[in-house]
């Protein structure tokens, strides 16, 4: 994303495809290439610099961002009137290359500004599952090389299709796909700070309405979770974070007379699972560990179950709600089951098949 970003900002800030370059009177004098020194930015290689920084901070921003903020971080040279006529030029370069702002006035009359995520985004996309295996088993023998340069990127890579595992059971009625008000109201709430009331069908099928404060979210296998704390009486109550799935959520309205503050404490991965603890637990499942791969299997659990070390081997146990969607994350990061018996089938099964479809 971030070179795609850079080429778009590039793209729009060249005449005639010709590459951008520094004044004459604005190169280092020295030309000497052992000194290395730095070569002086002209009036387009900082607005390139800016537009990007621009639309890496609002990709990444979990709430608005105040003027004052943009000022100080991206404009930190100019004087206010040039900043005001820096940043109008800078958002309209924005959204040439696909990235909306819009602004809200707050008290005091200062403008919070976040990204349009209607406009500014793409949808998530995700591979089939047989596609998604067949790319895991023909990647594995590099993942296990130790020689191979670019082992930590790969997996990385291979991470973002394992969304695709397996299927989200959610109770009967239930759709999975997400209301993009929904998402964009919940968003707008963790935004300002505003608690947000949602009516929540629970995994038993119940339905209920709650007030809860929208701390952040995270997305596995192309679904959107929310950790949110209850709020009762203006209040957050302690100990009520929990995990939420967006898809269950059937109706939300923003409270703006209720304010919240994130505790800076707060880390969303505290409350994310692994993609195959999503739901009730329906067994423990146990894993046989190369003994290579012990430090990079730890990491992969998050912290998640136990590991044990016999005289021959080394074995991580892990509460799991889906046996195949166990099995087919186990495939994705060369883990062979050994317990319990459903989960050995469930996973020789899959792997004979994604083994069939590449031959």
């Amino acid at each position: 994303m971030g070179a795609f970003l850079g080429n778009m900002v590039y793209r729009s800030l060249t005449t005639r495809g010709q590459p951008l370059t520094c004044a004459e009177d604005e190169r280092s004098r020295d030309t000497d290439p052992e000194e290395n020194e730095l070569v002086a930015f002209n009036d387009d290689d900082e607005q390139a610099r800016r537009i990007l920084s621009l639309a890496l901070e609002f990709m990444n921003a979990r709430q608005a961002v105040s003027s004052t903020r943009i000022a100080k971080d991206i404009y930190p040279e100019l004087t206010p009137n040039s900043f005001r006529k820096a940043f109008l030029r800078d958002r309209k370069s924005l959204e040439d290359i696909g990235i909306t702002l819009e602004s809200e006035r707050r008290a005091g009359g200062e403008a919070y500004w976040t990204a349009d995520d209607t406009t500014s985004f793409a949808e998530d996309a995700g591979l089939g599952v047989e596609d998604a295996l067949v790319i895991d088993l023909a990647c594995q023998p590099l993942l296990g090389d130790p020689e191979f340069p670019l082992r930590d990127e790969l997996r990385f890579a291979l991470a973002k299709i394992d969304t695709a595992f397996g299927d989200v059971s959610y109770p009967a009625g239930q759709g999975v796909l997400r209301d993009d008000k929904i998402v964009s109201t919940l968003r707008s709430c963790a935004r300002s700070c505003h608690a947000a009331r949602m009516t929540y069908t629970d995994a038993a099928g119940r339905s209920s309405e709650r007030t809860v404060a929208p701390y952040g979210f995270y997305g596995i296998r192309g679904s959107l979770y929310l950790v949110a704390p209850r709020i009762e009486e203006g209040a957050v109550i302690d100990g009520s974070t929990r995990v939420y799935n967006v898809a269950r959520v059937s109706g939300v309205r923003e409270v703006s007379s209720a304010s919240f503050s994130v505790p800076s404490d707060f880390s969303i991965d505290d409350y994310r699972q692994l993609p195959f603890q999503l739901g009730p637990v329906a067994c423990e499942a146990t894993f046989e560990v190369p003994a290579a791969e012990t430090s990079e299997i730890e990491r992969l659990s998050m912290g998640q179950g136990r590991f044990s070390v016999g005289e021959n081997n080394i074995t991580w146990t892990v509460d799991a709600s889906n046996v195949g969607d166990t099995a087919s994350w186990a495939i994705a990061n060369g883990l062979r089951p050994v317990a319990p018996k459903e989960l050995v089938d469930e996973w020789s099964a899959r792997l004979e098949g994604a083994i069939a479809d590449v031959r």
